[in-house]
């Protein structure tokens, strides 16, 4: 019974649940800014028509026909230089080969220590979005931007 309970709490501390507080952005291999939120992207396998196979009665075949990117979007308070607003800018003019991007989201646990890298290439952004400015607030100015990718790595 001992050992038993020994195992099922190993297990336990291996599927340990992180935090989703700590994280690190860099865009080529620099870190931008202090992000507050970062939203990572939806992964799904479009697939096509159900195909029926004869004397097959339990269950239908659905193939896969591509994969669908998502987007990843990045939120922080505004600042000088607005970093996110000259690379979304590239876009604006047209100079899509500049506006191309490495961008890693690196996970981290509670001591800082990394669990998770996920890295885009060619990232693009598609969607920049300014901050609400009220003069009857005091809250902080927060820019968003949304960029696609063509490949997605995770160590």
């Amino acid at each position: 019974m001992l050992g038993a309970i020994r195992v099922a709490a190993a297990i336990y501390e291996q599927f340990e649940a992180y935090t989703t507080c700590h994280f690190q952005v860099l865009v080529d291999g620099i870190p931008l800014a202090a992000f507050s939120e970062c939203t990572l992207p939806s992964l799904e396998v479009e697939t096509g028509d159900e195909i029926k196979e004869g004397g097959l009665y339990n269950y239908t075949h659905k193939l896969p026909l591509r994969i669908k990117n998502g987007t990843v979007t990045l939120k922080h308070g505004l600042v000088r230089g607005n970093v996110l607003m000259q690379w979304y800018l590239q876009m604006l003019k047209g100079d899509f080969k500049k506006a191309k991007r490495e961008v890693a989201v690196v996970v981290l646990e509670q001591d800082l220590i990394p669990i998770m890298v996920v890295a885009f290439r060619d990232a693009m952004p598609i969607k920049w979005s300014g901050p609400k400015l009220n003069s009857g607030e005091n809250a902080v100015a927060i820019e968003e931007l949304t960029f696609n990718y063509t490949e997605l790595i995770v160590v």
